[in-house]
């Protein structure tokens, strides 16, 4: 299963974490159909619209912001 797929699936309580996926595909591009990357940019702003309009679906746990400093600076 691809890292893109996998993405997919994560739902609920956990999409709290895509965040750190998305960090990690700025930081390590991924290789991408041109209908995966479509599909991800738009699933990107997505995530940013809902935390700029202040939903909690998508906001990170607090608690991965120091391993996160450290992992991507």
């Amino acid at each position: 299963m691809s890292v893109l797929n996998a993405m997919r699936l994560v739902n609920g309580v956990r999409r709290s974490t895509l965040s750190v996926y998305f960090i990690a595909a700025r930081a390590y591009p991924l290789s991408l159909s041109p209908a995966q990357e479509t599909w991800f940019d738009e699933w990107v702003e997505e995530v940013r619209q809902s935390i700029r309009d202040g939903e909690t679906t998508y906001l990170r746990d607090p608690a991965y912001n120091r391993v996160l400093s450290l992992l991507f600076p």
